[in-house]
């Protein structure tokens, strides 16, 4: 009809609109007429939209609009919903309405703004909707659906989508977009299933194409089955290696078992590294889930060139109960391992493990990367929250803000790199298992730990203990649950050093720090248990060890000695012990061992703050003690103020 294009022609300023033209629009408007409307800036819908919406490739290709107008079709079951975001696809088809939950819309998604887009670019395929991946003609663009087929599947054509992934996967060409709709895809491994896809991974599982780029729609799911011993370990992405490159973009939702008793094979896998790589993997799902192996990526070592391995999920979990119940393996959500040059970029909400580790990494060289960025880990299983064993990395760096355990949080082995966790981790322990060390650092370690937070323990388990080289730096604030730990907070039975740097508070009457064979370091601290009793060192062996203080307060309330300075070298400087207690604050009946005392302050309610029985040295500098002392062999002098305030 074109009536608003050839009455827009009349419409000039000074003439008269004619009421027919008035008419003709208002006939356009209630359906009476049919015209083509092209709509620059924004569409505000109010109340529904009845009927159908039909356009023309042209427009459908443009950026600016939808993937095929053609297709826009608002039927009148969905007319009442069409206003809200969460059913803007309804212009395509009822199937496809979660598709407007993908992360780009998901601050608007309940706007009205996001219907109008249904006929804008919120549904052409541009990186400003698909985050991360470029610009696509349609041309180039495969679609997939489980009501899709792969006979009529047509590359570029909305309406005639591919069935199944892998035979998209191999339309697919360098610079391909396989855009998945919502649905559910299985693959059953299992022995009942004839394990059909064994000797069959790569053909008709791994979705790998070297340069394609993947988005999967919110409601898009993945289910792995499969069966230990006798099955193949199913992956869904496995790079052949050769510096090959696929992207992963949206909110696809991966999940898998085994069935079967535990035993190795069958492995359900996200993620495997191929040999020999150098691919890059940058990956964005919504969750990975296991309920017999691992997810994120494999414990396969990667070797060759240097590979980038990027992965970010809501929530990764590995839920297997260590019950016979078909676990493939010993394994943990995420296994970072390469014995070649690597670059790891975890990144999620939540890692999960309620049977053995939350995450695993190992085998790293000197050159490699691993960064994980996690607000929360559980780790409910007998095992480790996160394990760093024997690695040469110098650059292993941790951002989480909570860790909640039942093992332990964190342990070392075999470690020779440098792990960093930054900012401020909330440590809590949730369940008790019997472990007697907490953060356990062994082997043959000699790396640094730099540990930063703070520190909740209720049971009573020795939380820091070290046999190692290894330098570890704990900083931030330990606070004791528990209605009487009895424990060691630090023991150092290695060659290496423990620094601390915080407070400590809480329910505690066991032992600050147990040096043995070791150094442990107090630098800028605060020690103030909350309840009577408890000591500041003692050691239980006969080999000397070594505690330094510097800027450090502490205050008891003990009717014991507060630092038993046997088979100890005790260092103070610009320290404040003091012992609202009976008991004296440094004692040592043996020949071992030294105290050196520098511009520090000793206070006790007892009858003297030092009785040095032995021949062990004591050497002072400005240093002030409210009663009389005892040492046999003294050098320097120490200030006896009476009047020194126990407050």
């Amino acid at each position: 009809m074109g009536v608003l294009s050839n009455n827009f022609a009349q419409i000039v300023p000074g003439a008269i609109i004619s009421a027919s033209y008035v008419s003709d629009i208002y006939d356009v408007l209630m359906g009476a007429e049919r015209e083509d409307v092209m709509l620059s800036g924004s569409l505000n819908v109010t109340g529904s939209i009845y009927g159908n919406l039909i356009g023309t490739a042209s427009i459908a290709n443009t950026a600016s609009y939808a993937l095929f107008t053609d297709y826009v079709t608002i039927s009148s079951s969905y007319a009442d919903s069409v206003g809200t975001a969460s059913l803007a696809l309804n212009a395509i088809s009822a199937s496809y309405a979660a598709i407007a939950q993908t992360a780009s819309y998901v601050e608007t998604a309940q706007t009205a703004s996001y219907v109008t887009n249904a006929v804008s670019s919120s549904y052409a395929l541009s990186a400003s909707y698909v985050p991360g991946i470029p610009s696509f003609n349609l041309v180039n663009t495969i679609f997939v659906s489980p009501s899709g087929s792969d006979v009529t599947g047509t590359i570029g054509d909305i309406s005639k989508p591919y069935q199944n992934l892998y035979t998209a996967r191999n339309a697919a060409s360098s610079g391909s977009l396989i855009y998945v709709f919502p649905g559910t895809w299985s693959y059953d491994n299992t022995n009942a299933a004839g394990n059909p896809y064994n000797g069959q991974i790569d053909s008709l599982v791994n979705l790998w194409k070297d340069n394609t780029y993947y988005y999967f729609s919110p409601g898009s799911k993945i289910f792995f089955y499969n069966q230990t011993v006798t099955g193949n370990d199913m992956y869904l992405f496995k790079s052949p290696g050769s510096g090959s490159t696929c992207i992963v973009r949206g909110d696809l939702e991966f999940s898998g078992s085994s069935t079967g008793a535990d035993s190795f094979g069958g492995a359900v896998v996200f993620y495997e590294p191929g040999i020999g790589d150098g691919c890059t993997f940058d990956c964005e799902v919504k969750s990975l889930t296991s309920k017999s192996h691992l997810i994120g990526t494999r414990g396969n070592t990667i070797t060759g060139s240097t590979s980038i391995i990027k992965i970010t999920a809501d929530e990764i979990n590995y839920t297997h109960t260590g019950n016979n119940v078909g676990q493939s393996g010993i394994g943990a959500p995420i296994v970072i391992r390469s014995t070649s040059d690597a670059q790891y970029y975890i990144n999620a909400r939540k890692v999960r493990s309620t049977y053995y580790r939350a995450i695993q990494i190992r085998d790293l060289t000197t050159s490699s990367i691993a960064v994980l960025n996690i607000n929360c880990i559980q780790n409910l299983g007998s095992n480790d929250a996160i394990v760093c064993e024997v690695n040469a990395c110098p650059n292993i760096i941790a951002n989480i803000d909570r860790c909640e355990y039942v093992g332990r949080p964190y342990e070392t082995s075999a470690n020779l790199s440098t792990f960093k966790f930054i900012g401020n981790i909330n440590w809590y322990e949730v369940g008790d298992v019997g472990i007697a060390s907490k953060f356990t650092f062994g082997g043959s370690s000699q790396g640094t730990t730099i540990l930063n937070g703070y520190y909740n323990f209720k049971y009573n388990r020795l939380p820091f203990s070290s046999t190692t080289s290894e330098k570890i730096y704990v900083n931030g604030t330990i606070n004791f649950e528990t209605a009487n730990f009895t424990n060691v907070i630090f023991q150092n039975a290695g060659s290496g050093e423990i620094n601390f740097n915080g407070n400590i508070t809480g329910n505690f009457q066991g032992v600050v720090a147990r040096p043995r064979t070791g150094k442990i370091i107090f630098n800028d601290s605060n020690i103030i248990p909350s309840i009577t009793g408890g000591l500041f060192i003692s050691n239980d062996t006969t080999t000397t060890g070594t505690l330094n203080l510097k800027n450090t307060y502490a205050l008891f309330n003990s009717t014991s000695d507060i630092i038993n300075g046997q088979y100890v070298n005790l260092n103070l400087l610009n320290s404040q012990i003091k012992n609202l207690g009976t008991s004296s604050i440094i004692v040592n009946t043996t020949p071992s061992g030294s105290i050196q005392l520098h511009n520090s302050l000793l206070i006790t309610s007892g009858s003297s703050t030092i009785n040095i029985t032995g021949v062990a040295p004591l050497v002072v500098s400005n240093t002030t003690s409210n009663t009389a002392i005892t040492a046999s062999v003294i050098y320097g002098t120490i200030t006896e103020l009476t009047e020194a305030n126990i407050s």
